[in-house]
């Protein structure tokens, strides 16, 4: 991991960050934090020899006379070269470097060059003919391969983590760790070749004593060339100090032990051999409050709690007279939900329409019938749980690039499937309501990430209680409604579907009754004909003069409720408003009434209506379909030039795809055509989605069936029957907490625009730094907004880049938007140009490590951009980057970031000054936490083939 550091060093001995005690930001450690922690005059690494890396907890040592002081820093020349210690020797890489010695440019033998690890724990390099090694490793290399050595002081036991696992690497490299006497046989400690057989790259983990160490990153072989990227992480072994897991070996956690006092690295709760929740039952398998050995939270409610899972419930749940773990043997842990289903890994219940997973590290627990019989196949497995209501339609489709096999198993877990595949979709008709298992599985030994697609119909009458309704998953069939006193809704006819003249009117459901607007409302109330609310359709007027009055003799209405006489007076088909998420239909038979204004003259066409409340975006596509389509959304006159047209902006081939912002309220028609006259006609999918505005009604019914949603920032609350958006209470507009200040950025119990709590401890002990009445960093200017350092009232430091004079910004969103138009020209010159003009700095608060990430200036009004990514003080540049981006725009990209905050800082090239658009994106490695609120505004996401489930990115 890069230890990109969060408070950069510029001298010897550095002035305290002055943080105070009230800090609420990210805790760094004490090698890393600006301050004299030790009180010896230095400060952090590399000039206090108390500090072996960035990332150490503890400056203390016995400089300069003690006997464990560093030879780099005890004040001796001991080598004698007339330089002494760190950093005026240069054998010194720190002040806690154990020897003052020259490197021997032949230590891992003649030919092969011996190189300094960068102090950023990273170095690329590009093979080549300059350097090879003769040394052989276990793991291959030697014979005058490609390859680089580097020389590592080790001044105390540590766990060395060293990869080339890296994008940026392309040749298939060896890694080979030897001691102080790197070309002797005998000195090779650990080596490394390819992480699987399709990654030629390779990592070492290994804990090593204090010394001196080789490492040679070589070639696999005489015929491999190419470049690699090389981390080294310094990490801390068990039983020692830590403040975060970041310092910690792998299989490491940061906590403190039971009994103990202080955090320590040691082992997860769950493989420590302790008891930690005194339940009696230690570590996995035993406690079932342990998913896996790696979990650190034995907690759990079993044996009588709502959460225990049947492996430690104390009931005979599968009716086989064995109860629980270890007895029952198809529980393979206390942790497991079911004791019907022999599997390793927990069995997770299916509660929402997609659902990812990964076989590749799972266990090949069962084997399907239709799976292959060779006796070599062995492909790992997953088996999830479903609870379904009785169903017409139940469809468990997969979204795979491997060969999958999947099958579906009744409450018991075994014997004859319900249903197998091969393919990647099943559909399960008339099935009866109860629990059932679905097993995703590889032909032969295939395995990889995958998504289950779960949809399907219930029974008319059925429950629509379960889970799976509730999300949206299963619906209820066309003219039905899951309505009811909570807990025992059920699927029953809609007033617009049931054949009844609910109003009275002489005219029963949809189409016929101008009160329905489609087969699922649920209301038939209408003023017609003479009221002021009655539609044309119904109205008894010839509205468009067409010599037709009505429906259904006018063809231009779809329906008794259609607002306009006159929309799509030449359309001969039919066409019916849009309900749902997805409407399927084809062309086949369809007249060419409407010529698009994108192309598709003489295709044939279907078009619908398209009711919507005021949306913030909307969203259309036909992704999916067989046949090459054309889109277009006009509005309800239905004339071209349309609102919009697209040929094949979709993301499958021949699909077309329209977004539209700030769409106003009203009726629209949309229109599907064919390409052309040659276009084969098919079927096709018209998919809708869209973002409803702060204050919209969130109900079902106004939703077109889910296609419609609330934004992360004005969730659906409220009382069932009456939920609408509701802003957070930090976007709101409100003194919600009545300390006379509202929202973000002023209120100090606001940490951006998605909290939905202003309350805060102002003016006591725990109020942020940047509202606490102080000048904590003593520069005459206090608390935000006088302060430029404070993003925000809830910024929790003062002296966050003082060298920026405009207040600064906090990066919450993927785009932020500003203009350095006024603004001041507080760093020129940048790295990476000379010649700059106004800037603006940008706080980046991570809170997590960032696997990779991506920041630019595309899309800007400022034509030409510098860009530049520091630590918080602004202090230490990281990247800088002038034109890397599109049309002299800028971009930079980083890897193996570490939790922390960041200053990115957009300026102009030259006497470019206007307004800026910086984009940022970043990807977490499976397994972190996500549950930031990066992750819910887009700035962060989860690895492809994995989602944000239970907190953690999986």
């Amino acid at each position: 991991m890069i230890a990109l550091a969060a408070c950069g060093e510029s001298n010897h001995a550095k002035p305290d960050a002055g943080e105070p005690p009230g800090d609420t930001g990210p805790v760094r450690p004490k090698c890393d934090d600006g301050a004299d922690n030790d009180g010896d005059g230095k400060v952090d690494y590399p000039y206090d020899p108390g500090c072996i890396a960035p990332n150490a907890d503890d400056e203390a040592d016995d400089c300069p006379s003690g006997p464990n002081c560093p030879q780099c820093g005890n004040g001796i020349d001991d080598d004698m070269n007339g330089q002494m210690d760190y950093p005026n020797d240069p054998s010194c890489t720190s002040a806690a470097d154990e020897r003052e010695y020259f490197t021997n440019p032949n230590a891992c033998g003649t030919g092969l060059t011996i190189k300094d690890m960068p102090i950023t724990g990273s170095d690329t390099v590009t093979l080549d003919m300059s350097s090879s090694s003769n040394v052989t490793s276990p793991c291959g290399g030697g014979g005058s391969t490609l390859a680089y050595a580097y020389e590592l002081h080790i001044p105390r036991t540590t766990v060395l983590v060293a990869t080339t696992d890296d994008t940026a690497t392309t040749a298939d490299t060896i890694l080979d760790l030897r001691s102080s006497m790197c070309s002797d046989p005998g000195s090779e400690i650990v080596c490394h070749n390819d992480l699987s057989t399709t990654n030629k790259r390779s990592t070492i983990t290994q804990l090593v004593a204090p010394g001196i160490y080789y490492l040679i990153v070589q070639a696999a072989n005489t015929s491999v060339s190419g470049s690699y990227n090389l981390h080294i992480s310094y990490l801390k072994p068990e039983g020692t100090t830590c403040v975060d897991a970041s310092e910690c070996g792998p299989g490491l956690v940061c906590r403190v032990p039971l009994n103990q006092t202080g955090m320590l690295c040691t082992k997860p709760m769950c493989s420590d051999a302790v008891d930690d929740d005194g339940d009696g039952k230690n570590d996995f398998p035993e406690d079932p409050g342990c998913t896996d050995a790696s979990d650190n939270d034995e907690t759990d409610d079993c044996p009588n709690g709502p959460n225990c899972g049947e492996c430690a419930n104390g009931i005979d749940d599968d009716g086989d007279t064995n109860i629980d773990f270890p007895d029952d043997l198809t529980c393979i842990s206390a942790s497991g939900t079911t004791e019907a289903c022999p599997s390793h890994e927990p069995v997770a219940i299916l509660t929402m329409p997609m659902t990812t997973g990964d076989t590749s590290m799972a266990t090949d627990d069962s084997k399907p019938s239709c799976a292959s019989t060779s006796s070599t196949a062995h492909a790992p497995d997953l088996m999830y749980r479903l609870d379904v209501p009785a169903t017409t339609t139940l469809r468990l489709n997969m979204t795979a690039s491997w060969d999958t096999v999947t099958a579906l198993y009744n409450s018991t877990c075994g014997g004859t499937a319900v249903a197998c595949s091969d393919p990647l979709n099943m559909t399960v008709s008339n099935l009866a309501a109860g629990t059932y298992y679905f097993l995703v599985d590889g032909w032969s030994t295939a395995s990889g990430p995958f998504t289950i697609n779960v949809s399907g119909t219930i029974a008319n009458g059925a429950s629509c209680e379960s889970a799976l309704a509730q999300s949206g998953a299963l619906t209820c069939a066309t003219g039905y409604l899951c309505t009811g006193t909570m807990g025992s809704r059920t699927c029953t006819e809609a007033a617009c579907h049931d054949s009844i003249d609910s109003d009275g009117d002489g005219k029963p459901g949809f189409p016929l009754d101008p009160g329905c607007t489609s087969v699922n409302d649920n209301d038939e109330t209408d003023d017609c004909p003479s009221g002021p609310n009655c539609p044309q359709c119904s109205n008894g007027i010839d509205d468009d003069a067409s010599g037709q009055t009505d429906y259904p003799a006018d063809p231009n209405c779809a329906s008794a409720s259609g607002a306009l006489e006159r929309t799509c007076p030449l359309e001969q088909d039919m066409f019916a408003p849009i309900t749902m998420p997805s409407t399927t239909d084809t062309l086949v038979g369809a007249h060419d009434d409407h010529n698009p204004s994108c192309g598709g003259d003489g295709g044939p066409d279907r078009l619908y209506t398209l009711t919507i409340p005021a949306l913030k975006t909307l969203r259309l596509d036909t992704n999916g379909s067989t046949f090459d389509t054309l889109l277009s959304l006009m509005g309800a006159a239905c004339t071209e030039p349309s609102t919009q047209c697209d040929d094949n902006s979709g993301t499958t081939a021949g699909a077309s795809s329209i977004t539209r912002s700030n769409i106003a309220a009203g009726t629209y028609v949309v229109a599907v055509d064919a390409a052309n006259t040659t276009t084969v006609l098919g079927n096709y999918t018209l998919h809708v989605s869209g973002v409803l505005n702060a204050g919209a009604s969130c109900e079902p019914a106004n939703t077109l069936g889910g296609a419609l949603v609330c934004d992360v920032l004005s969730p659906c609350a409220g009382t069932a029957g009456s939920r609408i958006c509701t802003p957070v209470a930090c976007i709101d507009g409100n003194d919600n907490d009545g300390d006379g200040k509202t929202d973000f950025p002023n209120d100090p119990g606001c940490d951006s625009v998605l909290d939905n709590d202003e309350a805060d401890a102002c003016p006591g002990p725990g109020c942020p730094v940047c509202s606490n009445g102080a000048d904590d960093d003593t520069d005459t200017k206090t608390d935000f907004p006088t302060d430029p350092s404070c993003w925000a009232a809830s910024a929790p430091d003062e002296a966050f880049c003082t060298a920026e004079t405009n207040r600064t910004l906090l990066v919450m969103t993927p785009q932020t938007t500003g203009t350095t138009v006024g603004a001041t020209n507080d760093f020129n010159p940048q790295s990476c140009q000379s010649n700059t003009n106004n800037d603006v700095t940008l706080a980046l608060v991570l809170p997590v490590p960032v696997a990779s990430l991506s920041i630019d200036t595309n899309g800007s009004a400022l034509s030409d951009t510098v860009l530049s990514v520091r630590d918080a003080t602004c202090g230490n540049e990281i990247d800088c980057d002038d034109d890397g981006g599109t049309s002299l725009r800028s971009r930079i990209t980083l890897t193996n970031v570490s939790p922390g905050t960041y200053s990115v800082i957009v300026d102009g090239y030259s006497t470019n000054t206007g307004e800026f658009v910086l984009n940022v994106s970043g990807t977490v490695a499976m397994g972190t936490a996500c549950t930031s609120p990066l992750f819910a505004t887009g700035v962060l996401a989860c690895p492809t083939g994995t989602t944000c489930t239970a907190g953690t990115c999986q």
